[in-house]
């Protein structure tokens, strides 16, 4: 009398490795894709704070000024110095950052990423700053300028 052979069920070896190729191809693609997304994300983070740091600039300025602050160039035109009710504020370019130095004695630094140039000028009764933000960009691998205007009115 002959054995019946039993009828094997499951998958070869060769549909398994080309089941685990298609499954680490499309995972690989996930990944490429995350990590792009990811650099785009933190260029964005990095240039609105860029801009944030500039606006909170302006604002300090704006506010020295809406309080009576008389406002003078330095001769590099590196920073101006607002003379006003409440004391002397100076916005000044030192050691790749801009500073705030309050009637001479408290300085505190009003950037957070390396400021390449910073150059104030006025015309008419606008106070004009334009600050030059360089960083580091991970898609490019590079350094990058992100360049900020932002006026200040000093008529009212």
């Amino acid at each position: 009398m002959m054995r019946k052979a039993k009828k094997q069920s499951g998958f070869t070896m060769i549909e398994l490795i080309i089941v685990m190729v298609i499954t680490a191809l499309v995972l690989g693609g996930i990944i490429s894709y995350a990590g792009n997304v990811y650099r785009q994300y933190r260029m964005t983070a990095d240039q609105t704070s860029m801009k944030a740091d500039a606006a909170n600039i302006r604002v300090l300025m704006q506010s020295a000024a809406d309080e009576g602050g008389k406002a003078v160039l330095h001769n590099d035109n590196k920073g101006v110095t607002f003379t006003g009710k409440k004391g002397t504020d100076i916005f000044f370019l030192r050691d790749g950052a801009v500073y705030l130095r309050h009637n001479n004695t408290s300085e505190r630094k009003l950037t957070g990423f390396e400021v390449s140039e910073a150059v104030w000028t006025q015309d008419k009764g606008v106070l004009s700053m334009d600050v030059t933000f360089s960083y580091n960009n991970i898609q490019t691998k590079k350094t990058d300028y992100q360049k900020v205007i932002k006026d200040v009115y000093l008529s009212k």
